[in-house]
């Protein structure tokens, strides 16, 4: 089974049990509670709904088209449905610690996933990743399987390839923990723990294009990494290559 199932009414379901957990939750509060710049659940889950059912049919435009926007629907209206949905998702999903319904929560997180991965197959754009960066890190922190992890940097560079081009530019660098910056250092370590020394490498390569100030760190930090836990000759001699490339000059 794949780790995210491209399955619309599969994501469906899961948005809709989520938010059915949550609204209970929410009615039986006596005093209802507020959530400083979130809508309350009952509109959230409403805006959801009706959500719902224009992503079921821009889906069936891309099937018709076969992944590509058809007339009719294009990239800028694949962008703007995934953008819409993420905010929906994240703002009901923020309602979840609150009302102490923590799976629903989780379950919310994890539809982020399969939605990001329509937009992008869809020839859309993603701006919204904070909460794509979130559910990306809970699954990578849910398998250790080298297969698993394997596909699992595959989802994540199709999800940065379909970053916007503002967010992928990352030329305000003030923020350490900025989306863009997380994603690629997150697919890095999962490469290195999917044991496989040709993806290391094509994953390597992106981080010294597009994180050049993190590089040195990164190789480094892999480095006593290899040492810790005894990682695999090969995957040791990839991480020795790049750190010796980028990171041992930096060394005083």
């Amino acid at each position: 089974m794949a780790l995210v199932p491209p399955d619309i009414r599969l994501l469906e379901t899961q948005i809709q049990q989520a938010s059915q957990s949550i609204q209970d939750a929410y009615s039986a509060e006596s005093r209802p509670k507020t959530l400083e710049g979130r809508a309350a659940p009952p509109a959230l889950i409403e805006a959801l709904n009706q959500f719902l059912e224009v992503l079921k049919r821009a889906h069936a435009d891309l099937s018709v088209g076969r992944g590509a926007p058809r007339e009719g629907l294009e990239n800028q209206d694949v962008t703007r449905i995934g953008d819409y949905g993420l905010q929906l998702l994240d703002d009901l999903r923020a309602w979840a610690e609150p009302l102490r319904v923590a799976a629903a929560g989780e379950a919310l997180l994890r539809a982020c996933l399969p939605l990001a991965l329509w937009v992008a197959r869809g020839g859309g754009r993603l701006t919204l990743l904070e909460p794509v960066v979130d559910a990306l890190a809970r699954l990578a922190n849910s398998t250790s399987n080298t297969a698993e992890l394997v596909e699992l940097t595959g989802i994540m560079t199709e999800l940065l390839e379909a970053v916007a081009p503002a967010v992928a530019a990352d030329l305000d660098q003030s923020n350490p923990g900025r989306p863009w910056r997380v994603l690629n250092l997150n697919r890095g370590i999962v490469a290195t723990r999917s044991l496989d020394p040709a993806v290391m490498g094509r994953v390597f390569d992106d981080i010294v294009q597009r994180l050049p100030n993190d590089a040195p760190a990164f190789f480094r930090e892999g480095m006593q990494q290899m040492e810790a836990l005894n990682y695999p000759a090969p995957v040791r001699e990839v991480m020795q290559r790049y750190f010796s490339r980028y990171s041992a000059t930096t060394l005083h």
